[in-house]
């Protein structure tokens, strides 16, 4: 046996791999939000909860109840600035519990938010639309949101809606009053002898189909209420 195969090769240490500072926080962080959105989910499966999309009314301050609320993070405020929030309410007449969120706080918590539509756990608290100082009409803005609870998390781009809507009103008014003229021609009473009393002459409707494509896209609803208040993020 040559004097090589006699030395003794020291055993390899398994290494330990310490977490920083920052990723021990990160962890705490997830099980606070993971914690968070069990108690949610569970209150909203107890059938004694429902999530609402609100938009927020001005004289009134409502404060982010998300354990690790983002805007909290960069500004040390919870309040909700933003012209939405979700309110979580209690079913009951007695009882005036209620608990608002961000919209993207919420977002973080409940990442399956269209599923909650179809359970009947998150619905729109009246007629939801664009701020007022929004270059997006109210219009528009009310069907994109609808049309996204409708389809349970898809709806259209809002350039879409505008279009449509846009050209549709231009030709509303148009045929308006062109018919108005014509039946003035008549001394105002519509002669059934007239072709164009039943039919004027004039530019076709402007159709749905020809401006929108034949599906809706999936989207989150921070996304959809960020393009129709005309702002790169929807919670300030």
């Amino acid at each position: 046996m040559t004097e090589s195969n006699n030395i003794i090769k020291p055993k390899l240490q398994p290494q330990v791999i310490v977490p920083t500072l920052k990723q021990l926080k990160e962890k705490r962080d997830q099980r606070k939000r993971e914690k968070q959105a069990a108690l949610i989910e569970a209150s909203l499966r107890s059938g004694k909860y429902v999530l609402f999309l609100q938009e927020v009314p001005k004289i009134k301050t409502s404060h982010c109840r998300a354990w690790d609320c983002m805007p909290r993070r960069s500004t040390g405020n919870p309040i909700i600035r933003s012209y939405y929030r979700f309110a979580l309410k209690r079913i009951s007449a007695r009882s005036s519990s209620i608990e608002y969120y961000h919209i993207t706080c919420l977002e973080r918590l409940l990442p399956d938010l269209p599923n909650f539509v179809g359970y009947g756990y998150l619905k729109m608290d009246g007629w939801i639309a664009a701020p007022p100082d929004s270059h997006i009409s109210i219009k528009s803005s009310s069907e994109a949101i609808k049309d996204w609870f409708h389809h349970k998390g898809w709806s259209f781009g809002i350039d879409c809606y505008e279009c449509f809507n846009k050209d549709h009103d231009e030709w509303t008014q148009d045929t308006s009053f062109i018919w108005i003229e014509h039946i003035l021609s008549h001394e105002e009473r519509v002669d059934t002898h007239c072709c164009h009393c039943q039919s004027l002459p004039g530019a076709s409707e402007p159709q749905r189909a020809h401006y929108f494509p034949k599906e809706p896209s999936a989207m989150l609803l921070s996304e959809l209420l960020a393009s129709v208040s005309g702002q790169p993020h929807i919670d300030k």
